[in-house]
């Protein structure tokens, strides 16, 4: 049955979006900082790149992603991950 079932299409064209479940310090290979942990639901994000938080409307920085304790350049619709981030440090509490 379970044979039969097909893949979901998983679309990387849409506008970046991210189901945060968590957030706090974290850790890719040796980079520390400010992570969030959640599912990429559209969309792709990158290393380096700038993104907006909402609501809240928060920039941030992209520093690196990881992926079951090991780095990646990106990260896509249907992963899971963690995601390290340059923000300001009183807009910690604002990211959930």
């Amino acid at each position: 049955m379970i044979d039969t079932f097909k893949n979901p299409i998983r679309d990387i064209e849409c506008p970046s979006r991210l189901a945060i479940t968590d957030s706090g310090q974290g850790k890719v290979n040796f980079l520390q900082g400010f992570s969030i942990f959640g599912r990429v639901e559209g969309g792709c994000f990158f290393e380096g790149k700038e993104y907006i938080i909402m609501p809240g409307h928060i920039k941030v920085k992209i520093k690196a992603i990881g992926m079951e304790n090991t780095k990646v350049p990106s990260i896509q619709a249907g992963q899971t991950g963690e995601i390290i981030i340059n923000v300001d440090e009183s807009k910690h509490g604002d990211i959930q």
